[in-house]
């Protein structure tokens, strides 16, 4: 009796979980359909074709004057007649003048010398990178026998370089060299050479040398700004005298192969007094012998008339020493000026606007030269104390017209080319109703790709949150609540300084609706929308007419979406 009643119950059980599992099918099957049915009904509201797929909604933030600037940076529009600057380059006499510009690059010829080498090849730079074209020839010239002798930044500059310096992203590739190049191959001395040169077989007949402005590195031979002269016997021959003295006296350590491998290890050495004489075409800065560098500079500077053109190339101009100073007060209508937009130089551009000089950059800039209508001097070194007063540095005097013309040529048409023009006396903006400073300025390095136009400076309770170099950027990174809650409602936004701004067309791509959503409810005539999966359930609010055709209704729409927590869409 207990049994059959046993057995009653577990067949009930049974029935129950049967019957559970059937409804269980039959509820999802119809939740499914709902589902699918609420899509259809989505789409059989709005239509199938979604505004979001093809439209863009643009606001146009109006600005007014403010209050004065210093000086502020424009796109340079001017650039058209670039390709003629071209053709009439390919009619100047021939030069020893070097750019990358137009023909062969500064690679091309630094290779064509190294292969002509017959017995030695001596080389300073202040970066060398390792596993280039350039790199690799240099092997294949030690394995065929050549000795290659190297003045190299030391691996302890490489340790001090900063994000705002020219060799930063190369120091890896810089130590690599080092320890591969001094395991037997090269011999490789380090200190703090920021000379730029490539000396081939200095006491053969076939004798010639290269100065360059440029660090041996792929990049800055092939696409900075540069330029680089080639050097005769009697010129090499001086430039010769220097390296000796920085091999054998500047140079603070060696690289040496191991005795049991083939890795190279960093070695003091001991210095040995050499004598440099000053040479006739060759100038140089060294920490403790002559400085003809900053000699000659104003020994030119003595020499320019005011009213003659002066060009000026570089890298960077400091105001810290007194050859910089010296420059400025040559400084005119007639000067013009070619620089990074970097903010080591900020203060030398207030100084050159102030008097009238006409100032342009390119972010690649990176050739010091000074010319004038019958002289020109090209160096190594940058317009500041490191370089002028101290450290290893290398240049040229040139004294033939054709070398000159060449060379203020190359100027032109940088200079015609640049990327932003700067002026003086802009205009603080106000944005909407809320300060807002734009900076056209580039205070990061980049490896060559095209400069930002602006960046936005944010800040909340004094405390900077955000910094965007890119207004289109930060566009990208905000949904739209986010963008008009920053730019018209919460945040003040400012920038550092040295700033200007235009009317600016913000454009924003609303959002689509995903499949998977359920009719939630209505608000003021608006239709919410809930996902349906998932534990972070997203609300949609929809907008199903052009905002562009009617600004209100969808400033309404932006209101309701923030106070539901929806996403704005327009379908």
């Amino acid at each position: 009796m207990a049994r059959r009643k046993k057995d009653k119950t577990e067949k009930i059980r049974k029935n129950r979980e049967e019957r559970e599992k059937r409804n269980e099918g039959k509820y999802k099957a119809l939740k499914k359909e709902k589902t699918n049915e609420k899509v259809k009904t989505l789409e059989s509201i709005y239509g199938s074709n979604k505004l979001s797929d093809n439209l863009i909604y643009s606001k146009t933030f109006s600005v007014k004057n403010e209050e004065d600037i210093e000086y502020y940076f424009t796109k340079n529009l001017e650039n058209d007649n670039s390709k003629n600057f071209l053709k009439d380059m390919k009619k100047l006499p021939k030069s020893n003048v070097y750019a990358n510009i137009g023909g062969a690059t500064l690679e091309e010829i630094a290779i064509k010398i190294i292969n002509n080498a017959q017995k030695t090849i001596c080389i300073s730079s202040f970066i060398f990178e390792n596993n280039t074209t350039l790199c690799n020839c240099l092997f294949d010239a030690s394995k065929r026998g050549i000795d290659i002798f190297f003045l190299l930044a030391s691996e302890f500059m490489m340790d001090k370089l900063s994000n705002d310096s020219e060799g930063n992203e190369h120091a890896k590739e810089h130590v690599q060299f080092l320890k591969e190049a001094g395991s037997g191959y090269m011999f490789i001395r380090t200190g703090e050479f920021h000379a730029k040169f490539i000396i081939v077989d200095p006491h053969n007949s076939n004798a010639q040398g290269l100065v360059l402005t440029s660090n041996l590195t792929e990049r800055a031979l092939t696409k900075n700004k540069e330029v680089a002269v080639l050097l005769n016997k009697e010129q090499t021959a001086e430039l010769f005298e220097q390296f000796k003295y920085g091999f054998w006296t500047e140079a603070k350590h060696e690289y040496r192969k191991g005795q049991t491998n083939n890795i190279s290890s960093l070695q003091s050495i001991t210095n040995k007094e050499r004598i440099l004489k000053q040479g006739k075409f060759v100038v140089v800065t060294t920490n403790s012998s002559i400085k003809t560098i900053r000699e000659e500079i104003l020994k030119f500077l003595k020499e320019h008339n005011t009213n003659d053109e002066l060009l000026i190339s570089s890298w960077n101009f400091s105001l810290d020493n007194d050859i910089s100073k010296e420059i400025l007060k040559h400084i005119g209508p007639n000067t013009k000026i070619l620089l990074p937009q970097r903010s080591k130089n900020f203060n030398a551009f207030k100084e050159f606007l102030d008097k009238d000089a006409k100032v342009r950059c390119n972010y690649l800039q990176h050739a010091k030269f000074l010319v004038s209508s019958n002289k020109a001097i090209i160096f190594s070194s940058n317009f500041e104390a490191q370089g002028l007063d101290t450290g290893f540095e290398s240049g040229i005097i040139l004294k033939n017209k054709d070398d000159i013309d060449v060379l203020r040529a190359i100027f032109d048409i940088w200079f015609l080319t640049a990327e932003h023009i700067a002026h003086y006396k802009g205009k603080k903006r106000e944005y909407a109703g809320k300060s807002i400073e734009v900076l056209i300025t580039d205070e990061k390095e980049r490896s060559g790709y095209n400069l930002t136009e602006m960046m936005i400076h944010e800040e909340m309770n004094g405390k900077q949150v955000n910094e965007i170099w890119d207004l289109e950027d930060f566009l990208k990174t905000k949904n739209d609540n986010e963008i008009f809650n920053i730019l018209l409602n919460k945040n003040k936004i400012h920038a550092k300084s040295n700033v200007v701004s235009t009317n600016y067309s913000v454009e924003i791509k609303p959002e689509s609706v995903p499949n998977n959503v359920l009719y939630l409810k209505s608000v003021d005539g608006f239709h919410l929308w809930q996902s349906n999966y998932g534990k972070n359930k997203e609300k949609f609010l929809v907008i199903n007419r052009n905002p562009l055709k009617n600004e209100n209704l969808f400033n309404q729409a932006q209101k309701i979406a923030q106070e539901e927590q929806a996403k704005i869409v327009i379908y």
